[in-house]
């Protein structure tokens, strides 16, 4: 019962008010120390040259990210094909085969969506 209300509540939110929301519990889960020192490592493994603050800045970026990520995972569904449209970008894949062919490191991100409203 907790948990269908709480998805109707997360549901009836505009998509400014969930943007909101998924600020305030990514500073929450920041301030608390939910992972952070996972997620610094992994920054500092992936961005070796770049300094403590930067490092700092993108760990707590993804917090931000996976906040919004997790809201829109139960909410997407209501879009309509023109919000869609409009929120999906479609990188050019061409490249990616001769990377692959060449052996190059790549790096995709394709599990997330984030609207925007206009």
């Amino acid at each position: 019962m907790l948990v269908a209300l709480t998805l109707r509540f997360l549901r009836a939110l505009s998509p400014a008010r969930q943007r909101v929301l998924a600020r305030a519990l990514a500073v929450f889960a920041w301030a608390l120390h939910i992972r952070r020192a996972v997620a610094l490592d992994n920054v500092r493994r992936a961005f070796p040259e770049l300094p403590a603050a930067e490092h700092q800045r993108i760990a707590r970026a993804s917090y931000d990210s996976m906040a919004l990520a997790a809201l829109e995972s139960v909410t997407s569904d209501q879009l309509d094909d023109a919000a869609l449209a409009a929120a999906v970008e479609v990188p050019d894949w061409k490249g990616l085969d001769g990377l692959l062919a060449a052996k190059q490191p790549v790096l995709a991100d394709g599990a997330t969506l984030h609207v925007s409203a206009s």
